[in-house]
């Protein structure tokens, strides 16, 4: 349930005016500096890793999720993990592989929308692909 209460008080310090489910309305400039960060977490479990990944937006940052392995995606390797936005500009990729799967995260800007996307990878998987779906959007009004 800490999802919510960090979305809020992400919108709540960006003067946000409007919000519904992912998506939110946000009275304030695009901000300058958008960026993924990993923190590992300690774990009682030796053998499996654990990173909260945040998304860093101005000086204001949200838990994404909790994943197994975490770390930048060079804009040289966004080819290989099928990072691709033809009509926004790729703010940043994170992401990482562990014991036959990984998560992986971009943000993209289109105009005065921010949009985060979220895509998976597993070695069992009879598909090609890293399946990302747009997670959250948020939308600058200045």
């Amino acid at each position: 349930m800490k999802l919510p209460i960090l979305i809020l008080a992400f919108s709540s310090a960006m003067s946000c005016v409007k919000m519904s489910g992912n998506q939110q309305v946000i009275d304030a400039a695009f901000p300058e500096n958008v960026h993924f960060t990993c923190d590992e977490l300690s774990t009682s479990d030796e053998f499996m890793p654990r990173f909260q990944i945040s998304l860093t937006a101005g000086s204001t940052s949200i838990v994404l999720d909790t994943i197994a392995d975490c770390g930048g995606i060079n804009e040289t390797q966004y080819s290989t993990y099928q990072i691709v936005d033809s009509s926004g500009q790729i703010l940043d990729a994170a992401g990482g592989w562990y014991a036959g799967s990984g998560d992986y995260f971009y943000c993209v800007r289109k105009t005065n929308d921010l949009l985060v996307y979220q895509g998976w990878q597993d070695e069992m998987q009879e598909d090609d692909g890293f399946h990302y779906k747009l997670i959250k959007s948020f939308t600058f009004l200045k």
